[in-house]
């Protein structure tokens, strides 16, 4: 009956061709919608407003994040291993797969296309590829891009890349970090402003820096896992950023203009302003659309009564 019914239609090859040829285009044109609404989600529309770097310590050498606002202590830190310097890193490396050090009989090879993430078979690096490696996750076949932008000293490639290219993979990271926490970051903003909080804007801290928050897994560069990564939100209006952020760390005077700007000129009913700061030093004021829509996060916001911070691990989310 298909086949009569094909034969009827006219030559059946050129229709079946015509069939392949419409189902090629509908995947295409879903994966090119994918594709724009990720790009729309992310960088591209992100008001970027200011971004620094603080006076802090290395981004491996300090200990913790400065002055959280509220008594939440960092997770699971501790002392962290020094994984700024390329060179020491190579001699701590890890195999991404299995675990094992370098050295002592172990001698790694690094991916070809990222030149970060460290095997020390073909058979780890196969597992790991498909996230059946001793660290699980997404698998490298996903990550592999972002150990590329990351780097080896995981600076970004600050030491050898231009300074916009620099700044890109910073500005991607700091997108894909507000992708994973905006379902829990932009009802929360909501609920204070309709509890009458006003105008303001979420204060971001981690007690991770930028480059580790950036990681889908919590995998080092030099294959060693990360400390569990979190975030801190605090939801503050702009007076008490002078009362209780600046007088703690002045150094956070230098986002005071472009936030204060920032906190003027957003729509409360459309976007959500941010003050991210990282282990590192990294500080970033930006201005994003509200994910999900108001409504929605009108409706979420009743989870977040009563609370003044909120911390997410990242990991989880």
């Amino acid at each position: 009956l298909i086949l009569w019914s094909l034969l009827a239609l006219g030559n059946p090859v050129k229709l079946l061709h015509s069939l392949f040829l419409k189902r090629r285009d509908f995947k295409l044109l879903n994966k090119n919608m994918k594709k724009s609404e990720d790009q729309e989600s992310s960088n591209a529309s992100i008001r970027w407003c200011h971004e620094s770097s603080l006076g802090y310590e290395a981004a491996a050498g300090c200990a913790s994040p400065r002055a959280p606002l509220a008594p939440v202590a960092p997770i699971g830190c501790g002392d962290v291993k020094d994984i700024t310097n390329v060179e020491d890193n190579k001699a701590m490396a890890r195999c991404f797969g299995c675990g094992k050090e370098n050295g002592s009989g172990v001698t790694l090879l690094q991916c070809a296309r990222c030149a970060v993430a460290s095997y020390c078979t073909k058979k780890c690096q196969t597992a790991d590829w498909k996230g059946n490696g001793s660290a699980g996750g997404t698998g490298h076949k996903h990550s592999c891009g972002v150990y590329k932008d990351v780097g080896k000293g995981m600076d970004f490639g600050a030491s050898y890349a231009p300074p916009g290219d620099v700044r890109d993979r910073r500005r991607a990271a700091i997108a894909g970090l507000f992708r994973r926490v905006r379902l829990y970051l932009c009802p929360f903003a909501v609920h204070h402003s309709e509890a009458g909080a006003g105008r303001g804007f979420v204060f971001l801290q981690s007690p991770c820096t930028l480059a580790e928050i950036a990681l889908p897994d919590p995998v080092l560069a030099n294959g060693e896992r990360s400390c569990l990564r979190s975030v801190l939100m605090h939801r503050l209006a702009f007076a008490e950023f002078d009362t209780e952020v600046i007088r703690d760390d002045f150094e956070m005077a230098t986002c005071r203009t472009e936030l204060s700007a920032a906190v003027a000129e957003y729509d409360e009913v459309k976007e959500v302003v941010v003050c991210a700061r990282f282990r590192c030093g990294g500080l970033f004021v930006f201005i994003s659309p509200l994910v999900p829509e108001y409504r929605v996060c009108l409706a979420l916001a009743g989870d977040y009564a009563g609370r003044d911070a909120v911390q997410l691990n990242i990991d989880d989310v």
